[in-house]
């Protein structure tokens, strides 16, 4: 495992917005093929729409991955104002990237057995042309690395946190809800769940309806682990 090379937050933060304009041009190429397929006269056919839904699916997972990238970048920004933006900030930001660009370019994972693939959307061209942006290249050869997750985990294993303010006082107010949650009812026994492949307990379950709103029992596992921000920040 090679050393992981950290980028001063000024280069980071241009790969974000780099990749980001190269991503949402992409997206830009999926609509424009969605829209060949299924508009007649400046409008939707139906029977087209029907016929085409798995590209219109495509579309629309390209864009909420585009989405999750800008809502990511914006994040880390407000980190970087704030005075805030760490270790752990820079690490969630770089994998995600890298993960999210490698799906735009792989395959994004509609379902458990369906993946939409640029070749399945016609978007070849759109792709190599994503692939070939310098700020995706970096993503990609350096952000979702081992080296980077072994980093992340370090960090959170030694006490290290991720800031997770998102700038809203009621997101805010509901997060810290289920922080106490899973700090209190959950994090003292999830590890032991978890070793002996135990669900967790009814009692805990059962207390969940009392938070702000509903929550997977996955989701407060994940939260345990010390990787809250994780799902919440993307």
């Amino acid at each position: 495992m090679s050393a992981l090379a950290r980028p001063s937050g000024n280069e980071l933060l241009s790969h974000c917005e780099g990749a980001l304009a190269a991503a949402r041009e992409y997206a830009r190429a999926a609509r424009e093929v969605a829209v060949s397929h299924v508009m007649v006269d400046a409008r939707v056919d139906g029977a087209r729409a029907n016929r085409h839904q798995r590209l219109l699916h495509g579309m629309a997972w390209i864009a909420t991955t585009v989405e999750a990238l800008a809502a990511t970048a914006r994040w880390y920004r407000a980190c970087r104002d704030a005075g805030v933006a760490g270790a752990g900030e820079e690490l969630v930001v770089r994998i995600g990237f890298g993960e999210y660009l490698h799906q735009l370019l792989g395959g994004i994972p509609m379902s458990q057995n369906e993946l939409v693939r640029p070749v399945d959307l016609g978007l070849t061209a759109a792709a190599a042309s994503l692939h070939g942006d310098p700020s995706v290249r970096w993503f990609l050869e350096h952000g979702n690395s081992v080296e980077a997750r072994g980093a992340l985990v370090a960090h959170l294993r030694d006490g290290g946190r991720v800031h997770e303010a998102l700038g809203d006082e009621t997101l805010d107010m509901v997060r810290d809800q289920f922080r106490r949650f899973t700090d209190e009812r959950v994090r003292p026994g999830a590890h032991q769940w978890h070793l002996d492949n135990a669900l967790i307990p009814d009692a805990v379950v059962s207390e969940m309806p009392s938070l702000a709103c509903s929550v997977s029992p996955s989701i407060l596992l994940t939260a345990a682990s010390g990787s809250a921000s994780w799902p919440c920040v993307w």
